[in-house]
């Protein structure tokens, strides 16, 4: 075999080695997030996304080895949970719901002492990692914003409900205050009310009659 041959065969296995290593996160900012449905930790207990409703939920996806993860959770929980617990939802009224997924089942105990330390409120456990697989990118923590809220806005623009408004990888101390930027744009369309609904009831009848004393001889 030639040397230019044995090259392109070199550089043909690196490639597919290479790409073929690459994780393919199957859900991308602007998709809808797939339903899943997992059990409380440590319970039986089983929660679907779908009983998120009405809400922006934020899938948080870690292992208790994790040194970022354990920055995440020491903030998000407080900053964010609790937070806007506190206020009742965003400035639109939004509740937030931060969901915690664990995806490492080695070690329970270890788990557990986690959730313990940074007081968890809502932890789900993913250790077959059926969720994680939808969002992998090959590192933790995983974040996924995902908007719960029927006619909503995000930054303006409309959203569908469950549409997945953003995606963050890692975590470095006072990131949540990008979070807190994330949920406050997420917005509600307020619905027409009877009285706008009777002005444009009233305009149209004017418009037919302009109309029809233009037509008339």
């Amino acid at each position: 075999m030639s040397y230019k041959k044995l090259l392109s065969v070199v550089l043909v296995v690196f490639f597919l080695l290479f790409l073929g290593s690459r994780p393919c996160p199957g859900v991308a900012v602007g998709d809808l997030a797939p339903n899943f449905t997992l059990p409380k930790y440590g319970t039986t207990t089983y929660v679907h996304l779908t009983d998120y409703a009405g809400r922006i939920v934020i899938l948080d996806l870690f292992a208790y080895w994790c040194g970022p993860c354990k920055v995440a959770s020491s903030e998000l929980e407080p900053y964010v949970q609790q937070y806007y617990a506190g206020l009742g939802g965003n400035p639109a009224k939004i509740p937030v719901q931060l969901l915690s997924l664990s995806i490492d089942g080695s070690d329970p105990p270890a788990t557990q002492a986690y959730i313990n330390t940074y007081h968890l409120s809502t932890v789900l456990d993913d250790a077959s990692r059926t969720v994680y697989n939808s969002y992998s990118v090959g590192s933790i923590p995983r974040f996924a914003v995902i908007n719960g809220a029927a006619n909503a806005k995000f930054n303006g623009k409309s959203v569908r409900q469950w549409e997945v408004i953003r995606l963050i990888t890692g975590y470095t101390s006072g990131d949540y205050t990008s979070f807190r930027n994330t949920i406050n744009n997420v917005t509600i369309v307020p619905e027409p009310s009877i009285f706008s609904l009777l002005g444009m009831g009233a305009l149209f009848l004017i418009w037919v009659s302009r109309r029809r004393l233009k037509m008339r001889p």
